[in-house]
């Protein structure tokens, strides 16, 4: 069976493959740019030749550093689990809904953050809740002020250590409900015991002890 944690890295990673396709047709433009502009003569032109073929250089190491330490970091952060969990992980996800904003098992909650994964466990899990927050910016065109916002959509949730997870979902409303309903739904067979709600509920675990 496939690692379905690894799987669901690399769909995160999709927006880095896509960046760096992007960049390297940019920068081939910018070189055959500067070519035509010298008219052959690549003495001429040899500084910006060689700033160019720098650049390009410097962010392919940047992002071939970021990607090996996002793949290390994701290893460690599976040492967290035992052979039998990492089983029971695979085989669910390898079931469930194929999600790109999170990856949902009764053992373990896997969101981004950028290209890299954050692994929470299941059992560590106390409190879940979900906001929809609107936003608004304000921008100048033209000289004229136009407003322009949109809404976040945020799935948190605090582990035992006091820490809460934000996982934003770049997707409609409808969907985000049924991707929280879904998430609390699984968190609650595995953890009974899990607040699920909003800050009333989470002043009330705060005076009292969770199992």
């Amino acid at each position: 069976m496939e690692d379905q944690i690894d799987l669901f890295a690399e769909r995160t990673q999709r927006k880095l493959k896509k960046f760096c396709l992007f960049y390297g047709i940019f920068m081939v433009f910018a070189t055959v740019f500067m070519y035509l502009l010298s008219n052959g003569d690549i003495e001429k032109y040899r500084d910006y030749f060689w700033a160019i073929g720098g650049l390009m250089a410097f962010f392919l190491l940047f992002l071939l550093a970021v990607y090996a330490l996002s793949v290390k970091k994701l290893q460690k952060e599976k040492k967290k689990f035992s052979h039998e969990e990492l089983y029971r992980i695979n085989r669910e996800a390898a079931k469930g809904p194929k999600l790109e904003q999170a990856l949902i098992t009764s053992d373990v909650i896997g969101y981004r953050v950028g290209i890299r994964v954050v692994l929470i466990p299941v059992r560590d899990i106390i409190w879940i809740k979900r906001s929809t927050n609107a936003y608004t910016h304000v921008y100048r065109a033209g000289g004229a002020f136009l407003p322009t916002g949109g809404i976040d959509h945020v799935i948190s949730i605090r582990t035992r250590d006091g820490v809460v997870h934000s996982i934003q979902n770049d997707v409609k409303e409808a969907l985000d409900e049924e991707i929280y309903n879904y998430m609390a739904f699984t968190i609650k067979m595995r953890r009974p015991g899990v607040i699920v709600g909003g800050e009333q509920e989470w002043d009330k675990l705060k005076k009292s002890q969770i199992p």
